[in-house]
């Protein structure tokens, strides 16, 4: 759960967003009753395919996973570029202080790490991009709410059924 009014901060540690879709990403995690947080120059740098040359990016996912009056760090949007700071992750302590990191795509290098090497609980979310422009139907909105606001403890998808026999696991 995280806290009503609490801070989150948003990143973007791969792709670039436009400044309509930042505003709509404030504005979406503002409905949910939490504080949105932008980091200095979310994006910059004219590269290619990223928000920011690697090191503004690293910096910016850092000081995001280590801010101590955050609660979550919800991921702008996915595609390139987080596989790129992993390597410099694995370098730094991990804070004491657990938090969420929220997002998917590209983001799931983080979820991994996160699980793995930090010993986090994360949320394999969509990304405020997404979020902020509507594009996910709204069921799929509430049960992320019920997830932030602690009313849900875990998603699932079931019933499961294999769509092929090599998803069966049946030899042909």
């Amino acid at each position: 759960m995280i806290t009503p009014g609490a801070t989150i901060d948003i990143i973007a540690p791969s792709s670039s967003s436009a400044d309509k879709e930042v505003a709509l990403a404030v504005a979406f995690v503002k409905s949910l009753g939490y504080t949105p947080r932008l980091p200095d120059e979310l994006h910059g740098g004219n590269i290619p395919f990223l928000a920011h040359d690697d090191t503004h990016r690293f910096k910016q996912l850092t000081d995001a996973l280590t801010a101590a009056d955050s609660e979550a760090v919800w991921v702008m949007r996915g595609g390139y570029g987080t596989g790129r700071l992993m390597s410099m992750l694995l370098e730094i302590k991990p804070p004491e202080r657990h938090k969420w990191l929220i997002g998917f795509s590209d983001a799931t290098n983080l979820h991994l790490l996160l699980n793995q090497f930090w010993g986090w609980s994360t949320l394999h979310a969509p990304v405020l991009v997404q979020l902020g422009a509507g594009k996910i139907a709204d069921p799929s909105v509430e049960k992320l709410k019920d997830m932030l606001w602690g009313q849900k403890k875990q998603a699932g998808l079931s019933p499961l059924s294999s769509l092929n026999e090599a998803a069966k696991g049946v030899q042909t």
